[in-house]
């Protein structure tokens, strides 16, 4: 049901969900006002129960969709530096739900804004995670390298031994 739109605020989503229960219950049966808040809410009233559990599905999976696409901000800042600055822009916006004048600065940073301020303090877990997994990653490569070099060392001792040389320190004063 393409008809259908998803309500931007999720108190109202999960009002919608009761008030389709509720009608599935009573057979259809809502009040005046409820009938219009569904209309202004989602864009259209089921009639039948059919209809009511179409309307309920196409809801749901919109729902899980926003939730998909709102897991990670949609760009995630390369440098740790703009993802510190990023970071800072999203608590303020979680904190008192806009940063005034940067809103455009952090629509630039991440590629959009948090719909919430609870979505805000996710995406700054979210960019929290990115720049500690860039920082272990960047450990391990340079353990890797440091391992990797030492298996050059030894094998470099193992062939000269192997050629009758030593590479011992003092070996040469003997």
């Amino acid at each position: 049901l393409d008809v259908v739109k998803l309500p931007d605020r999720n108190e109202t989503l999960s009002y919608i969900f009761s008030l389709l229960e509720v009608q599935k219950r009573n057979a259809g049966q809502l009040t005046d006002l409820q009938r219009m808040i569904m209309e202004q809410h989602i864009g259209v009233v089921p009639q039948t129960l059919q209809e009511i559990v179409l309307v309920r599905n196409a809801l749901s999976k919109k729902q899980l969709a926003r939730r998909r696409r709102e897991y990670w901000p949609p760009i995630v800042p390369i440098t740790e530096l703009r993802r510190r600055y990023a970071r800072m822009l999203l608590g303020t916006y979680a904190e008192h739900g806009s940063t005034g004048r940067k809103d455009a600065l952090l629509e630039e940073l991440l590629g959009g804004l948090p719909r919430t301020r609870n979505i805000a303090r996710h995406w700054m877990k979210k960019l929290e995670h990115a720049t500690y997994m860039q920082r272990k990653l960047e450990k391990r490569r340079l353990k890797k390298l440091r391992d990797d070099e030492i298996r050059a060392m030894r094998a470099a001792r193992r062939a000269m031994r192997a050629l009758g040389g030593s590479d011992a320190p003092g070996a040469a004063a003997k």
